[in-house]
């Protein structure tokens, strides 16, 4: 309405913040659901607006394992270069060890594409993970963490095939 209006509208959610916040609704529920059941859970979110923003791999991977950080050290001699260390996922992980592991794996349908695809998230610390050959069908793209990467820069997702 305030964009309408001619009035500027702006917002300030952080990078995975959407799909973080459903992680953490999801889990509790999910595991009070299973009731000590070993069975594998998916969150399944609806994407149907023509922008995936918030559903993308980049959006789902720093929800999943928190924000990239670069520690960074300033020498005293304002003469020596600053030394930057190698990236890590930082703080914010949504799914840990020890952290929402009733969660297998996060599924996004994107209605808005033609025909429309099922992107999964595989949570590398589920308690129940999912076979990957029960998903294999025809819209459905499976993604696993990159054991080699720890951060979301890069390619930190590998596609399953």
């Amino acid at each position: 309405m305030k964009l309408n209006n001619g009035e500027i509208v702006a917002s300030s959610l952080k990078p995975g913040d959407r799909i973080r916040k459903k992680i953490h609704e999801a889990n509790p529920q999910l595991r009070e659901l299973l009731n000590g059941r070993k069975i594998p859970c998916i969150v399944l979110v609806l994407n149907n607006t023509y922008h995936d923003q918030h559903t993308e791999c980049y959006s789902i991977s720093i929800a999943m394992q928190g924000f990239d950080t670069i520690d960074v050290t300033i020498p005293k001699n304002p003469e020596k270069n600053l030394l930057f260390g190698d990236a890590y996922s930082g703080k914010d992980k949504a799914m840990t060890s020890d952290k929402n592991t009733t969660i297998s794996a996060i599924a996004i349908i994107n209605t808005f594409k033609d025909p429309f695809i099922i992107d999964v998230y595989h949570n590398k610390y589920a308690k129940n993970p999912i076979d990957y050959s029960v998903l294999k069908i025809q819209r459905v793209r499976q993604y696993r963490l990159n054991d080699n990467n720890n951060n979301s820069l890069g390619e930190p997702w590998e596609l399953i095939e």
